[in-house]
């Protein structure tokens, strides 16, 4: 049975739920940023944006070797614009609890972009590119594309492309122009609203990952002219200050996504300091006070080795008819009660998690309700699985039933003051 399609403007927040719907994205744990990264900004006079928080945006990153076969397809030929997919995950920071999103995966288009008609080619493309969706475990985080003509400039049918598709805030569109003399290139983020002007239409900062393998001891093979890297302006503007590697803050992070994600321990360069050799010890004569604890430290341990060759007494075994202590046997009426509360509990966390995205603008209704429709899904089969017990049972369990009914009153008040529509 082959996969059922994804559409374009479903593909950054997951696959068809089975039930009907999208299920939303799921965010692993990893502590950003991890180690080796570089972070990328636009070269221009008062560009800033603000560090990386919990409350602010989604924040991007591009694997070095996922980026590398994206210049290498836009510069393969220089008389068509090309294009392509960007597929990855999002992760939540367990430290700081910054969002962001990790672009592992390029998909190149066989066909020569249009700039004419982008939302019909996009759409051909997109059908020729479900198979590798289905194979990646994340999300279409975005497309890419470059211009010949038009400079670093999206054009109107490329914001009407964003606009379509790409409105998601961990979603971005990578605009190339693969000129041997001046290489240029931006990260756009249509699901961004930007401080002055429309969203989507000023170029983004951006992290880059190494990577795993050899490609994380490669250099960077960003070429472009209007980007410089963060570390590289700021030591710019100090003028000659120390050497690589002086004074520097290093983090180290886990090197798998997942919920046992190790905490970054922050690794810290010290400044240069003058070399300080070892001084020999001078020669001295013993005194008799070290002889004589020499002596008797031998002595000591003589009477040790001697207590060692003695066998000590074998412990004394229980007896045999003397059994141990026994558990009660568990009913499969109580287990599917404890089955129905850890999937209770879940699916609780889970939407409590995006209600803080929703909260902060990151998600909108659908998702929410994607997630207040498994809350309540899981209540139902948690009072069915209680009505099954016999009183003693019930009784034992009647403190737990009540601290997760409170846990789905306060679900209930969060999303009706959503005023979000409730799940058919």
């Amino acid at each position: 049975m082959s996969d059922p399609p994804v559409p374009l403007k479903h593909a950054g927040r997951g696959r068809p739920d089975p039930r009907g719907g999208v299920s939303g994205p799921e965010h692993a744990r990893l502590a950003f940023p991890p180690a080796g990264t570089l972070l990328w900004t636009p070269r221009r006079p008062g560009h800033g944006a603000p560090a990386p928080s919990a409350d602010g945006p989604y924040e991007l990153a591009i694997e070095r070797q996922t980026l590398a076969a994206v210049l290498d397809h836009v510069a393969g030929d220089r008389r068509e614009s090309r294009f392509g997919f960007l597929l990855g995950r999002l992760f939540r920071c367990p430290d700081t609890g910054v969002h962001y999103a990790v672009v592992d995966r390029a998909i190149p288009a066989k066909e020569a972009f249009s700039e004419e008609a982008p939302g019909a080619y996009l759409l051909r493309a997109w059908a020729e590119a479900q198979r590798e969706l289905w194979r990646h475990p994340g999300v279409l985080l975005g497309w890419y594309h470059s211009h010949r003509l038009l400079g670093l400039l999206l054009s109107e049918g490329d914001l009407d492309v964003n606009r379509r598709y790409f409105g998601e805030p961990w979603q971005c569109c990578l605009l190339l122009v693969p000129d041997e003399a001046r290489p240029l290139g931006a990260v756009f983020r249509p699901g961004l609203q930007e401080q002055d002007g429309p969203p989507g239409r000023e170029p983004t900062r951006f992290w880059e990952l190494p990577g795993a393998g050899r490609a994380a001891g490669r250099p960077s093979p960003l070429d472009w002219t209007n980007y410089e890297r963060a570390d590289r302006a700021a030591s710019g503007a100090r003028g000659a200050g120390p050497g690589p590697g002086a004074g520097v803050a290093v983090e180290t992070s886990a090197s798998t996504a997942g919920e046992g994600a190790t905490r970054a321990v922050p690794l810290v360069i010290p400044e240069d300091t003058e070399e300080v050799l070892p001084v020999p010890p001078q020669g001295r004569r013993p005194k008799w006070t070290t002889v004589a604890g020499v002596l008797v430290g031998f002595l000591v341990l003589a009477a040790l080795a001697v207590l060692a060759l003695v066998p000590a007494p074998e412990p004394s075994s229980p007896s045999a008819g003397v059994a141990g202590p026994s558990r009660p046997p568990v009913s499969a009426e109580l287990a599917r009660f404890r089955g129905a509360a850890s999937d209770l509990r879940a699916a609780v966390d889970r939407y409590e998690e995006r209600a803080r995205d929703f909260d902060a603008g990151r998600i909108g209704c659908d998702l929410l309700t994607t997630g207040y429709g498994s809350v309540d899904q899981a209540f139902i089969r948690i009072a069915s699985a209680r009505g099954d017990l016999d009183s003693q049972a019930a009784a034992a369990v009647s403190e737990e039933f009540t601290g997760l009914s409170t846990e789905v009153d306060d679900v209930n008040r969060h999303f009706d003051s959503t005023r979000c529509p409730r799940p058919q």
